[in-house]
């Protein structure tokens, strides 16, 4: 493909201009109309509720596994400016209970996936990518794994990790 070169960015607070372009560009039927508002929910959800507790539970464990001193203190800076001085050790103390609150969080997600391979049908949506992506923060440290007894999400998690997206021929941007 010899097309020039288009520069997408996120313009939106939902941040899904780029899946978006690249869906349109490349039809991975992430974004089907039939599932335009139960997409659009979930993903909300898993960006915001979801995320919000995972990135807690992950960001308890990171900063040890940063080598570089001035990343770490970067990431603390950062960290401490949103949340409050010691956020980081507070999260740690919490682990329990915000694997408790997950848990919790993601218990009707496991519901929707007992009944369909994907959240919302047979194949992938965004919103199992967003999902995949805040689950894939929460193990990143190899310190916190998806809770054991949401069975569906493990069996999902499996299949996503090895499903492929039926890529076409981009279409001119």
């Amino acid at each position: 493909d010899r097309s020039p070169a288009v520069v997408v960015y996120e313009a939106r607070d939902d941040g899904m201009d780029v899946a978006q372009y690249a869906d349109a560009r490349f039809g991975l039927g992430l974004f089907p109309d039939e599932r335009a508002g139960l997409n659009d929910l979930l993903v909300r959800y898993v960006e915001s509720e979801l995320e919000d507790v995972a990135f807690r539970i992950d960001d308890a464990f990171l900063l040890p596994t940063i080598p570089d001193l001035m990343e770490r203190t970067l990431l603390r800076r950062h960290k401490e400016r949103k949340f409050g001085k010691g956020c980081i050790e507070q999260w740690r103390e919490q682990v329990p209970q915000l694997v408790a609150k997950l848990t919790d969080l993601l218990h009707p997600i496991d519901q929707m996936l007992a009944r369909t391979p994907f959240l919302l049908g047979d194949a992938p949506v965004y919103a199992d990518y967003a999902l995949y992506g805040v689950l894939g923060n929460l193990t990143y440290t190899g310190d916190n794994d998806i809770p054991a007894q949401l069975t569906h999400i493990h069996r999902w998690h499996n299949q996503l990790t090895t499903h492929k997206l039926p890529l076409r021929q981009p279409v001119p941007a």
